[in-house]
Order: C-alpha cells, then structure tokens, then sequence
C-alpha cells in the first residue's frame, strides 16, 4: 500500500515538473510572440509569424500579398527581433527584404508593440507610419462611426489603418432594405475616413436609414436618429437641443479637438424631446468661431456608434 502510495507521488512530481515550464513561459514570456494579420500602408495583406525564445531574441517570418519594393513582385521578409529595455510588450525588429523575380535585398527595422487592452499589435515603420495587427480569429476592436442625419456626413475612427473601408447607406436595419448609395474610401494610419455629400452625391441621410462600414476585419453599423444642437448661450454658459426622449445625451463644449481643451456632461433628454446642459462653474466660454467648431452632441447606440450635432453657426 505504501509502495503505490509514492509511486502515485512520485508521478505526480514528474508531471508538475513537466507541466511548469510551459506555464512559466506562458506567464511571462512577451505576448508579441504569435501570428497576426493586418493590412500594410500600400493596402496589401500582411501575415507576421514571430516565434522563438519566450523572452527572445525571435524569429520572424513575413509574408506580403505586395511587396512595393518589389515592384509588386513575390517576396519574403525575415528578420529577427529583441525586447526594448526589457520589455517584453516592445520588440525591436530587424528585417531583411528579398524578392524573388529581381533578387534585389532590402534591409529596415521597425518597432512593435503589444497593445494589451485590444489584444493587437502595433508595427511602426521608421518614416512613423504604422499598422496594426489582429490576432487571427480573435478580431478586437475600437472601430466607431460617427453620423450627422442633418449634416449628410459621416466619418470613422478606429478601423484598419490603411484598409478599404466600404461604406454602404440602406433604407433601414431590416436585411431585404433597399441599398441607397455604397462606395469605397481607404482609412488612414488612424481608420480615419470622412464622407462627405459630394462623395455621395448629394444623397439625403434620413432618419431611420442604416449605414455600414467595413474593413478586412471588422464591421459596424449604425441607424441615422435625430438630434439637434439648437442652443448656444455662451452668456449663461449654456446649450441645448433635441434628442429621443429619455436618451442619454453627450454633450461637449471645446475650442480645439484636444482632450484638455474638452468639457462634457452626460444629461437626459425630457418627455418632450429636449435637452439642455449647464456648464456654469465648469467652464466660461466665450461665443466665439473655435468654441462653436469644435462643441458637439451626440447620442450613442448599443456598440458605441454616434449620431451627433453640431452648434448653429450664429446666436
């Protein structure tokens, strides 16, 4: 009995010896490690294997569907990389270009950097433009849409820096809804797109029709609703409008899209659809060209997307 006892024992020892390196190395080993997806600045489809020690140096392995410098030839990039002042969420990656057809070798370095509140990977290039990276099949994302029903314009942020978003405007949110305008624009280093009536030709945004936008990766949707930004009392510190009755309301007054520069408050919309928001002892802001630029409010939906309002353009 007391055989089997310390055989049983001694089993077990081996397998937690075993079994602890590999979660020590998981625990602590850089998550930059894996295989990631993203879009490059030229819109071509890039897939990055990086692989090695879990504290490095690391192998990596670079694949392309265009290789500018190439000439849009085949090609791979290889390279290796080392943790930035020991920090496992920064590689410093040295890179070596070959293309297939010419021959022709190039060599740069780039940086990149785990974000870990989105799981994704952000690869700067030396010229400070960069990518980010998705993890494939498990796709997180800040991506935001931002609407205006009485502006007929619309802009993005957050989507897949230098994809092909399409942006498509249907009658409504029901899938057998007629298509009303669909067209195509590439977002920025930052998923930035703006869409503006003379990209859709005048169309008339109205309430109740959905707009979509995808990338490669994500997409979102948002339904056009109404609210306004009728008030701009700059004496009293205050500002108003109308919104759905008993929705949530963003309003932020501001004389520059900087964050200092931003002052907000949640309020409620009445009964009878409208909102006001009191921002004496908050902030005195003057009546002027900046403060009525940059003020808005907006009304969210489920995922984030906004419909918003800006301030009239006089008393």
């Amino acid at each position: 009995m007391k055989t089997k006892r310390r055989l049983s024992v001694l089993v077990l020892a081996i397998c937690v010896l075993l079994v602890l390196p590999t979660v020590t190395h998981a625990a602590h080993g850089s998550p930059v490690k894996g295989v990631w997806r993203s879009i490059d600045v030229d819109g071509s489809e890039m897939r990055i294997v990086i692989a090695g020690r879990p504290d490095g140096p690391f192998r990596i392995t670079w694949r392309d569907s265009y290789l500018t410098v190439c000439d849009g030839g085949r090609g791979i990039i290889r390279g290796w990389g080392q943790l930035i002042d020991g920090d496992r969420n920064r590689v410093e990656a040295h890179l070596r270009v070959r293309c297939f057809e010419t021959g022709e070798v190039t060599h740069f370095t780039a940086t990149m950097a785990y974000l870990p509140d989105t799981n994704r990977l952000k690869i700067t290039y030396p010229d400070g433009r960069f990518v980010i990276g998705y993890r494939p099949g498990q796709v997180q994302s800040n991506a935001m849409i931002v609407a205006s029903a009485e502006g007929e314009w619309l802009w993005t942020s957050d989507f897949t820096p230098w994809d092909e978003l399409t942006v498509s405007i249907y009658e409504s949110d029901d899938p057998s809804a007629a298509l009303r305008w669909t067209g195509t624009k590439t977002a920025d280093q930052w998923g930035f797109v703006h869409v503006l009536p003379s990209d859709t030709g005048d169309l008339d945004f109205m309430v109740g029709n959905y707009v979509t936008v995808s990338d490669s990766f994500v997409e979102k949707g948002l339904v056009f609703e109404s609210i306004t930004f009728d008030v701009f009392d700059a004496l009293n510190d205050l500002v108003g409008g109308t919104a759905p009755a008993g929705r949530e309301v963003k309003v932020v007054v501001a004389n520059s899209p900087h964050p200092d520069d931003m002052y907000g408050q949640w309020v409620v919309a009445e009964p009878d659809g409208s909102w006001t928001a009191n921002f004496s002892g908050i902030v005195d802001f003057p009546d002027t060209y900046e403060w009525r630029h940059w003020s808005f409010a907006q009304i969210l939906d489920e995922d984030g997307d906004a419909n918003e309002a800006s301030p009239p353009d006089g008393p």
